[in-house]
């Protein structure tokens, strides 16, 4: 069964929740419910805190079509969401790695906006 449900503040803060769901046989789930209101105009990246890291893919030493890897981030918020992309460690990396391009950026987009709503801008 499916259970849904609305989180429709009316206060910017942190809200908090806690719920048991009842099941037959005595049986209880506890879920702690945690939200967090901002502004109207905030930026809002959509980000699960087990996607603040990207683990790439294995690629084997020497491969010469290695595979192209993404990330998508998607604008939650109610405003466009500004980015841009730090890259100076690209060339850090390839200068401890003896002048090797370790690491490749391919976009042309390092900076830009992501509308309202949408993934990958």
């Amino acid at each position: 069964m499916q259970i849904t449900l609305a989180y429709s503040p009316v206060a910017i803060g942190a809200h908090e929740l806690e719920l048991f769901l009842s099941i037959t046989d005595g049986k209880r789930l506890f879920f702690k419910l945690s939200g967090q209101t901002v502004p109207y105009d905030t930026q809002l990246p959509l980000l699960l805190p087990s996607e603040l890291q990207y683990a790439l893919a294995p690629v084997p030493i020497g491969e010469l079509q290695p595979p192209l890897q993404s990330y998508c981030l998607r604008n939650g918020g109610a405003v466009p969401l500004s980015y841009s992309l730090e890259l100076s460690a690209l060339g850090t990396m390839a200068k401890e790695a003896y002048g090797f391009e370790v690491l490749r950026f391919i976009s042309s987009n390092a900076q830009g906006k992501i509308a309202i709503g949408v993934y990958c801008g």
